[in-house]
């Protein structure tokens, strides 16, 4: 990921960057922000190694940081899609609200995956709306939404798979991304057929919730 902003090789002391990260947080918690913070040294499976940052920077901090907005958030009471392989779709509604509240460990108050299993890590999903719209260009889609997808967030201007294995903040809430939200075969049916295979490899994030807090929407 090349981020919008690179606040590297600011300190080695531990204690001085974890108090310079409370500030950035701070600062960039009321626009809408992503704080992403590494406490490694830069190694052959960092997760920024290929920026090659182990020569010019050995064993510092590095915080990135990108911008996320929110333009839709969305919860259902039950399950659709999951669990029903070889069976027919389930009819639970996809629910549109203008915020949520995520609980640390448990899940999204509502939706259909709160206190579904312990450590599960589908506790909130991710899409980028960036991705969902050219999906829907190339296969000629004008009438759907992205609450067909059944993702919880959807969002606008962040590399939601640069955030695989790491922990990031939105609008004051910590999460740790998990893994790619893999499409299904459902996908071809919610949206179009071959809306599977344009999917494939950014189908959006699965993470587990740190903190809890409330996320809203956000305009233009």
């Amino acid at each position: 990921m090349r981020p919008r902003k690179n606040f590297g090789n600011i300190a080695e002391d531990r204690a001085f960057a974890k108090r310079l990260i409370n500030v950035c947080r701070d600062s960039i918690r009321n626009v809408g922000g992503v704080l992403k913070s590494h406490f490694t040294e830069v190694s052959s499976q960092a997760p920024f190694s290929r920026f090659d940052f182990r020569q010019r920077f050995p064993q510092k901090v590095y915080v990135y940081y990108q911008t996320m907005l929110i333009r839709h958030l969305y919860i259902s009471p039950g399950h659709n899609f999951f669990g029903h392989l070889r069976q027919p779709s389930g009819e639970n509604p996809i629910i549109e609200v203008s915020e949520i509240y995520c609980v640390t460990a448990r899940g999204i108050r509502g939706d259909r995956f709160f206190d579904y299993k312990n450590n599960y890590k589908g506790q909130i999903t991710f899409l980028a709306a960036e991705v969902y719209s050219e999906v829907c260009l190339r296969l000629g889609v004008t009438d759907k939404e992205p609450a067909v997808l059944r993702r919880n967030v959807i969002t606008e201007g962040a590399d939601l798979n640069a955030l695989i294995g790491v922990e990031f903040d939105v609008q004051g809430v910590r999460f740790r991304g998990q893994e790619e939200c893999s499409p299904c075969y459902w996908m071809d049916a919610a949206v179009a057929p071959g809306a599977k295979m344009l999917l494939k490899g950014r189908g959006g994030l699965r993470a587990v919730i740190l903190t809890d807090g409330k996320l809203c929407t956000q305009s233009r």
